[in-house]
């Protein structure tokens, strides 16, 4: 899996896993794992490998790490 840090975000750009190795659940559990570490950081998750993307699609539980685009350009928040 490969991954580029772009400010609190975190972008997932690659995931392979080697062909003798493939069917074994070892996507999953990198994808599992680098989940767990942008929770621990408190990185947004911009998934822009294909397999990230279906991976959060179809696991809920993380879909709370995803950038939005309202993230893109925050909003300035005003204090009084």
């Amino acid at each position: 899996m490969t991954y580029r840090l772009s400010g609190q975000t975190i972008i997932f750009d690659h995931t392979r896993v080697p062909e003798p190795l493939q069917h074994r659940g070892l996507a999953n559990k990198l994808a599992e794992a680098a989940l767990g570490y942008a929770r621990e950081e408190n990185l947004l998750v911009d998934p822009q490998c294909r397999f990230m993307a279906v991976y959060l699609e179809r696991h809920r539980q993380w879909q709370d790490l995803l950038r939005k685009p309202s993230e893109d350009h925050p909003t300035p928040q005003h204090t009084r």
